[in-house]
């Protein structure tokens, strides 16, 4: 029999933003129109990378500094990077 793993989906978020509306969180960025989500070439372990440019900073109270709210990037709508596994069960 073959089995076939991949990675689940993964989260992007912005560590430097902990609370949204007092409470903690893990605060989702905004995506920038017209980048790829993906960047892809031999350079990136596994041959793909997350593009840095596709995301942005959700909108900020100008008084506090922190997010008006979560960004517009879906939860769990981007692939793990470089994960995947096959593996062969039952046989000898």
């Amino acid at each position: 029999m073959l089995q076939a793993w991949s990675a689940p989906p993964v989260n992007v978020y912005y560590s430097t933003f902990q609370t949204l509306l007092g409470a903690q969180t893990q605060v989702r960025p905004d995506v920038v129109s017209g980048q790829p989500l993906y960047l892809y070439g031999s350079e990136y372990p596994g041959g793909k990378a997350f593009n840095p440019a596709a995301f942005t900073a959700p909108p900020t109270d100008s008084t506090t500094g922190l997010p008006l709210r979560q960004g517009d990037l879906g939860r769990n709508c981007t692939e793990r990077i470089g994960a995947a596994q096959w593996g062969l069960r039952g046989a000898s």
